[in-house]
């Protein structure tokens, strides 16, 4: 086959013209690389004004009143799924009631009500988990997802179920945390992956203030182990595999109130007392960081990390607060808490 000069000619500079506008792709794509995005603390919790507890959100600093029902309640949960925000909490009304809200509004659980104790909400994927316990004289403790059939927890021969304390999710998998009665009347934390009884946390009489929560896509348990004959509690945290992780720390009289590892540290917040007063304190690896020096009562809730930035939340002297880096903001004029603490990425608006 013969091939003329203008034939070549012409299939060098369509050669070129894809070349360069790949090229030029390329380059686009390096000088554009999306829009720049900002952290967005989000956090929630109640106020008390009058003695009556309202459930509160903020978003940078600014507050939303979530559900304006008589009775009040509080919000103790946040969860980011995609652009969505959910908040879960408790309502008082003729007696407290399991409660969310998708973006400020209040889902109806009026009929799920009238068939179970729902103890715990959590959202993953666009899903609803729930946990609870059926109305029937069996109490049978269950989890479902959406408006599927609900899935029993497997209980142990001879135990009850006292308490469901917590529910998250990972993947496929649904974990479920709850107290349980022995036959000799023992409470035991009871940890249960998609209704299968995973472990039973012994080392524990302190299951009032076990925790189930998620960070960085993976399972915490926190809660106290009595590990010598003075019962003296030390805090502990727990993986989905039973392994503990024990807060060795060097002042005596402390409550942990949230433990989170990152990149191989050990982050945890709570209080400790100082004469007649709680502190809010922060310790990293077991020693102390800083703790609160303002007059009067604190504690720290809850913690996140940004970067290089360390969030926490609380009250001071019960004003709801959040500390960056050891620095406090009052987030309210009234009496309240700040419980949880969420931090996402949003594109900063031009």
């Amino acid at each position: 086959m013969k091939y003329n000069q203008k034939s070549i000619a012409l299939g060098i500079l369509a050669t070129l013209a894809i070349v360069v506008g790949f090229v030029s792709c390329s380059k686009d794509k390096e000088n554009n690389p999306g829009p720049e995005m900002k952290s967005v603390i989000h956090i929630v919790g109640h106020d008390s004004d009058y003695n009556t507890l309202e459930s509160l959100y903020w978003k940078d600093g600014t507050q939303s009143l979530l559900g304006t029902e008589d009775g009040g309640g509080y919000a103790d949960g946040i969860i980011a799924d995609g652009t969505d925000i959910y908040v879960t909490g408790d309502r008082f009304d003729e007696q407290t009631t399991v409660v969310y809200w998708k973006n400020g509004i209040q889902a109806d659980l009026t009929e799920l009500r009238k068939k179970y104790i729902i103890a715990k909400i959590t959202i993953e994927s666009g899903s609803t988990y729930m946990a609870g316990i059926d109305k029937t004289e069996k109490r049978v403790p269950l989890f479902w997802k959406n408006n599927e059939t609900p899935i029993p927890l497997e209980l142990p021969e001879n135990s009850s179920i006292r308490d469901i304390m917590g529910i998250e999710v990972i993947g496929d998998n649904c974990y479920v945390l709850g107290a349980i009665f022995n036959k000799d009347k023992l409470l035991r934390m009871i940890l249960w992956k998609n209704g299968k009884a995973l472990q039973i946390i012994d080392g524990t009489d302190h299951t009032g203030k076990s925790r189930l929560y998620k960070h960085d896509n993976n399972i915490f348990i926190l809660g106290e182990e009595n590990l010598d004959d003075n019962l003296t509690p030390t805090p502990t945290v727990w993986n989905k595999d039973g392994q503990a992780t024990r807060f060795q720390h060097e002042e005596e009289g402390i409550v942990v109130r949230r433990m989170i590892t990152d990149g191989g540290d050990l982050h945890t917040v709570g209080f400790k007392f100082d004469n007649e007063y709680i502190k809010a304190t922060y310790w990293k690896n077991g020693k102390e960081v800083w703790s609160s020096t303002d007059e009067g009562h604190s504690d720290a809730m809850d913690i996140a990390i940004d970067g290089e930035d360390i969030y926490i939340a609380g009250h001071i002297n019960e004003i709801p607060t959040l500390w960056k880096n050891g620095k406090p903001t009052a987030l309210s004029t009234i009496s309240g808490m700040a419980y949880r603490l969420l931090i996402t990425k949003e594109p900063v608006k031009e």
